[in-house]
């Protein structure tokens, strides 16, 4: 898991035996952001479960938003 924003995501995933793309429904995508926003939340308190820096890769992502 690491915070992305849309410019660095080049293609939808296609399903290789279909040749569609796979679309993640509404109640998936609900599911994800609350665990993601739970790993956050206790990454800032200083239990990580993620191996990368995901709020230095927050915070830069955000200033390059603000940035234009």
């Amino acid at each position: 898991m690491c915070p992305v924003i849309e410019k660095y995501i080049l293609n939808e995933y296609i399903n290789t035996q279909t040749g569609k793309p796979v679309k993640i429904g509404t109640d998936i995508k609900k599911e994800i952001n609350t665990k993601l926003r739970k790993i956050i939340r206790l990454h800032t308190r200083g239990i990580s479960l993620a191996h990368a820096d995901i709020l230095w890769m927050k915070e830069e992502l955000l200033k390059e938003l603000s940035e234009g």
